[in-house]
């Protein structure tokens, strides 16, 4: 006799596609692309890492610049703590990149053969979207005497 747990079949759905649990993460932006979409419209391209309890996860959201989702951008820019970026109407990828925020995440349903997976329903706005990155423009300072250095 062999014991297991069987699954159910939305459990299996979600297994299948890697999905994990909806609600609310914290993220880092790790990649950050301006490319044009299908229809060829210029959009922004992040991809983002959570921290779940089985570990980091990446969820990939695509930012349009024109048209009517643009509102996305904004709630996107405000989550990160770039709101006078995105009001002056000019950015680069680096500027994205390493920001931190907060997203409600889902899991979307998948269509035309593809998967489930995950995606963001909404960016939380936040105080504080600081840059995980060390600031590397400044050096840093010694607190060492140089006379008392051996060599």
């Amino acid at each position: 006799m062999i014991d297991f747990q069987p699954m159910t079949e939305d459990e299996a759905r979600k297994s299948q596609s890697g999905c994990f649990e909806p609600g609310t993460y914290s993220f880092v932006v790790i990649e950050c692309e301006a490319r044009n979409s299908k229809a060829g419209n210029p959009m922004l391209a992040v991809t983002l890492e959570t921290q779940t309890p089985d570990g980091p996860r990446k969820v990939w959201d695509y930012l349009m610049l024109v048209g009517d989702m643009r509102w996305r951008l904004r709630e996107f820019m405000q989550g990160i703590g770039l709101t006078e970026k995105y009001e002056s109407g000019t950015m680069s990828e680096n500027d994205v990149m390493g920001r931190t925020g907060v997203a409600d995440i889902i899991i979307e349903d998948g269509r035309d053969g593809y998967p489930d997976k995950n995606k963001v329903e909404k960016y939380r706005p936040t105080s504080g979207g600081t840059s995980v990155f060390r600031d590397t423009t400044t050096k840093p300072q010694s607190t060492v005497d140089e006379a008392d250095v051996p060599f």
